[in-house]
């Protein structure tokens, strides 16, 4: 079922609100996007990373092979509809911390579901050409993962923008219900500004605090590095490090104590390089109890959806639940349970 006859008003214009509304534009559907900026927002502040291993455990994150596919269609073809550009695949070297986490490594290693995503031999081998010799780890001490890379969220973020102001359906406010319109669907995409106005996820839906540095460094390779916190070179030559994860607190002060740790955890990676830190951003990221994200229509409230929570793997796990939600407006097509929204309900 075509969607060209519907009207959608999106909340939100983060990673959530980009692609849920792109995604719906895309079907044929009339969409307008209502969002109150805020630099302090998950998607303005993250560093928009993707990696399909899990490497607390050595594992592929949840569905990880389908995340994959769908973000090397959905990015790269937002990127040729608008003319930009900001998809960018890497690797990422995972330094091993002790003989148990190599070991662990080398074991998960030989699982094919963990093997597809590392490159493993003399492909391993040839990233170290592109590390600076004093960070080249002992071959035997660390991985590379092959499939990995980041979204420049707030160059995607932009691009969508202006195409929305171009077509007169974006307004810059806080929303609010007098800008719903009769036959519209709502649909709430505004990560934690969410809570503001649907009292019912408050024990659903959590803010969850996380910080990054932004840094111009002397090292501006084109690999990811991660030693337990991680270093992202970015397509401009500066360099993101983060980042904090705090649950407990859900304010926005930027914390000493996050900055000097992730400074020693960059001495670490980079032994001897010298680095300017030019910002220290932090957010609110919005997540659940369960760690899967918020999808579907949300109960007693009419036309009223939500596509939220999408956590700390927004970038991986975006485009994947933004087209169960497309195909579930368009054709009725099941919600999948783990993201359902009706299981809190």
């Amino acid at each position: 079922m075509s969607l060209s006859n519907k009207k959608f008003l999106v909340v939100g214009l983060g990673l959530a609100g980009s692609l849920i509304s792109y995604l719906l534009h895309k079907q044929g559907a009339k969409v307008r996007v209502v969002n109150q900026t805020d630099p302090n927002s998950a998607s303005m502040v993250a560093a928009g990373m993707w990696n399909p291993l899990s490497f607390r455990r050595t594992v592929p994150t949840w569905l990880a092979p389908t995340m994959i596919e769908t973000i090397h269609k959905v990015y790269p073809e937002m990127e040729k509809d608008l003319s930009a550009k900001f998809f960018f695949p890497r690797k990422i070297v995972r330094y091993f911390p002790n003989e148990d986490y190599r070991a662990q490594w080398l074991k998960q290693a030989g699982k094919p579901e963990v093997s597809d995503f590392l490159f493993l031999g003399d492909d391993k081998l040839s990233v170290l050409k592109n590390l600076p010799s004093k960070v080249n780890p002992d071959q035997e001490y660390f991985g590379v993962v092959g499939e990995a890379g980041y979204v420049d969220l707030p160059a995607m973020i932009e691009a969508w923008k202006n195409f929305l102001i171009e077509q007169q359906a974006y307004t810059e406010a806080a929303y609010s219900s007098s800008f719903l319109d009769e036959n519209e669907t709502l649909i709430y995409a505004n990560g934690v500004g969410a809570l503001n106005t649907l009292p019912e996820l408050d024990d659903i839906l959590r803010k969850n605090k996380g910080e990054v540095l932004t840094l111009k460094n002397e090292w501006t390779g084109d690999t990811i590095l991660n030693n337990g916190k991680w270093l992202l070179p970015l397509e401009d030559g500066n360099c993101r490090l983060g980042a904090s994860y705090d649950w407990r607190s859900s304010e926005l002060e930027r914390s000493e104590e996050v900055k000097d740790f992730l400074l020693q955890k960059l001495d670490e990676l980079l032994p001897g390089h010298e680095s300017q830190l030019l910002k220290h951003d932090v957010g609110l990221r919005p997540t659940t109890k369960d760690r899967r994200p918020l999808v579907g229509p949300i109960p007693n409230r009419e036309r009223t959806y939500i596509f939220n929570g999408l956590g700390t793997r927004g970038v991986l796990i975006g485009p994947y639940c933004a087209l169960a939600l497309v195909a579930h407006l368009s054709n009725k097509a099941e919600i999948p349970a783990e993201m359902n929204v009706q299981r809190f309900f």
